[in-house]
């Protein structure tokens, strides 16, 4: 007698539990199973989805189903793009996205995300001079230093030929070379103060300060330990209303881009 051949729902159905159950059993795993632990669980209902349709076909008819199917097709396509984006986190470091650095956080958010460095902190940007504005920013840098940190700020100078180009003066309210020439004064003294108090200081750590007097500085670069914040410049818009991006990891590819881009302006600059 022969045995009858299982048919595709049976094995999509057996397959799509197996691999639900493997899911559930790595739900424990570290972040850098992440990736392969969404895509399990997506394949997976991609698996058990071809079941309920099957079985609907077969108990309603072709007709009344024919429209549920082609949602079917939408969402299984938009769940192809999430599972490819998915992969393109992981590998690039890219975590989140924000249409406007503004909607990423507070200021109080900030400064915790600065308190909890334990290594490193790079600051770059062709001011900076907002970071200087909140309360508790000198006291935090000093501290931050005293007990190991080593932080880099790396600014354009006022006479950089470059800067001009930054200056949207006809689109945007308020701006002008002579505005953005006073802040990135304000922001050199600042951080000047900040780094000779730690030099007096038996600081563990380090306080530098650099201009960049040719070439640009084109995104504005925060990183704290192996957290990168890339904040990128537009013409048309001040920084709060730019695009933000998040990026983890110093192994990504992202993270050595932009750790890149730092290292080779911080070569060009001078001490301020």
């Amino acid at each position: 007698m022969k045995t009858e051949a299982w048919k595709p729902p049976v094995i999509f159905g057996i397959f799509g539990a197996l691999l639900l159950l493997v899911a559930f059993l790595l739900t424990d795993a570290t972040r850098h199973r992440e990736f392969w632990l969404s895509a399990l669980q997506n394949v997976a209902l991609v698996a058990v989805t071809v079941v309920v349709v099957e079985v609907l076909w077969t108990l309603v008819g072709r007709e009344p189903v024919r429209a549920a199917i082609q949602e079917l097709q939408g969402m299984l396509s938009t769940l192809r793009d999430s599972v490819q984006l998915l992969g393109d986190s992981h590998r690039t470091g890219l975590r989140r996205i924000y249409a406007t650095s503004g909607a990423a956080g507070s200021y109080e958010d900030w400064m915790r995300r600065l308190e909890s460095a334990t290594r490193a902190i790079d600051l770059m940007g062709y001011t900076m001079h907002v970071c200087t504005k909140g309360a508790h920013f000198e006291d935090t840098m000093k501290h931050l230093a005293t007990v190991g940190v080593q932080v880099r700020v790396l600014i354009m100078a006022e006479d950089n030929p470059e800067l001009p180009a930054f200056i949207n003066h006809r689109q945007i309210k308020g701006v002008s070379k002579d505005t953005v020439v006073t802040e990135i004064k304000a922001a050199r003294s600042a951080f000047k103060a900040i780094a000779e108090s730690v030099s007096k200081a038996s600081a563990k750590g380090s306080f530098e300060i650099k201009i960049l007097k040719a070439g640009l500085i084109v995104t504005q670069l925060v990183r704290t330990d192996s957290t990168i914040t890339a904040i990128q410049y537009l013409y048309h818009a001040v920084a709060s209303r730019t695009p933000l991006l998040e990026v983890y990891g110093e192994d990504t590819e992202l993270f050595k881009r932009y750790g890149e881009e730092f290292e080779s302006l911080w070569r060009l600059a001078e001490p301020a």
